[in-house]
């Protein structure tokens, strides 16, 4: 067996394992049957701005500028995953294709 046999059945090899290790991480990370907690309609602040993608000063600004809903109850804050959806895709900057 020569060097370049060898280095091809390595090459090969490191193929096979990175396609099967690749095959793993896709199926780890679209399986379905995973039970992801469920949000509750009413988020925080901060769990608005996790939902969102985007940090809570920017919700903060969007919510000042009137382009997101917030609901008062005393003195806290909430926001309607219903309404944080429908109002990020009506911002036109964020808008998805």
């Amino acid at each position: 067996m020569n060097f370049d046999n060898l280095f091809q059945q390595l090459a090969e090899r490191v193929a096979e394992v990175a396609a099967q290790k690749t095959a793993e991480k896709i199926k780890a990370e679209f399986d379905l049957t995973k039970s992801e907690p469920t949000l509750p309609e009413l988020l925080t602040r901060k769990q608005a701005a996790e939902f969102l993608g985007i940090c809570i000063a920017t919700l903060d600004n969007w919510v000042n500028a009137g382009k997101i809903h917030k609901h008062r109850n005393g003195n806290s804050v909430r926001f309607k995953r219903s309404e944080l959806l429908r109002d990020f895709q009506s911002i036109e900057k964020y808008q998805r294709a």
